[in-house]
């Protein structure tokens, strides 16, 4: 059998898998998303997302770990050398698998090469990654890095933090300190409740658990009815993401008129490309009038 590369691409939400050739030819490709939903907890099972993803995608071409190579994992959470060495020895001991050959990096990092499968070197990059939580990074041409990792405000991260203003801006529209907003109607319908009171109590009680995240999609819908808080909240949003790259261009020797392309990934730019990705473009060309964005094509589990 031919010599295999195991590539991993791992956040909150799911587990993506992909085995292929030494020649780069993709033989299977998996994700745990199904699976994992009936696993509650990410931090105590993430490594049994792993190798359960990682055993499927082996199956479907009737091979086996002996023929894998390298495994090379982006993981979230991968912030610190620590955070490499620990996650290392955890998957080789859950996989069976020398350590040695295994390849820790962030997943921040992968998500960028998603977007410049082809980068040349005398370009300058930077990624907002926004999935489950948020990650940035600039990348120069003189192979300057930085990725700010654990120092995302967590007010910031991704559909978490679209959830937690969608609630913060149904409980200042309840309360009346702004204009009333279709985000609630949209909320009771989504959990299926007939009053704000309802669904508070259910919260507070832990009859449903309060997360953020799930509803964070409800967002999109309340722009596109032209709802006054929801463009709000997104302005407020996109501000906020594109201010990691503005004010992270000094960390790797750029400035506000460099020219430099800012990859735009994960689950929420991805799949809420509109209208989000024009106003983060709006943002930009305010603070850097030569950056340009580019939509990730490809999955980072690909990077």
């Amino acid at each position: 059998m031919e010599h295999l590369l195991v590539a991993i691409d791992q956040g909150e939400t799911k587990t993506d898998v992909i085995v292929l050739k030494c020649s780069g030819e993709i033989c299977a490709y998996v994700t745990d998303k199904d699976f994992r939903n009936s696993m509650a907890n990410f931090d105590n099972n993430r490594y049994l997302f792993i190798y359960h993803s990682i055993q499927q995608a082996i199956l479907e071409i009737h091979s086996s770990l002996d023929n894998v190579v390298y495994i090379l994992a982006a993981m979230c959470g991968a912030d610190w050398q620590e955070d490499f060495v620990n996650m290392q020895n955890t998957l080789a001991k859950t996989l069976l698998f020398p350590k040695e050959k295994i390849i820790i990096v962030n997943d921040c990092i992968a998500a960028l090469r998603a977007g410049i499968p082809f980068r040349r070197d005398n370009d300058n990059y930077a990624v907002i990654c926004a999935g489950t939580r948020l990650n940035c990074s600039l990348w120069s041409k003189d192979d300057m890095k930085y990725t700010y990792g654990r120092f995302i405000n967590i007010e910031d991260h991704g559909a978490y933090a679209i959830g937690q203003h969608i609630w913060s801006g149904i409980i200042d529209s309840y309360n009346g300190f702004q204009s009333s907003t279709i985000l609630e109607a949209k909320l009771l319908q989504f959990y299926n409740k007939k009053s704000l009171a309802d669904l508070y109590a259910s919260f507070t009680c832990n009859n449903i658990v309060f997360n953020p995240s799930k509803f964070a999609h409800l967002l999109v819908e309340a722009i596109k009815c032209n709802d006054k808080v929801s463009i709000n909240i997104m302005n407020t949003i996109a501000h906020r993401w594109v201010q990691y790259i503005v004010r992270g261009l000094s960390k790797v020797a750029l400035t506000h008129e460099s020219k430099f392309t800012v990859i735009l990934t994960g689950g929420v730019l991805q799949n809420y490309e509109s209208p989000f990705i024009e106003r983060i473009k709006y943002e930009l060309k305010n603070y850097c009038p030569n950056a340009t964005c580019v939509v990730a094509s490809l999955k980072p589990v690909v990077g």
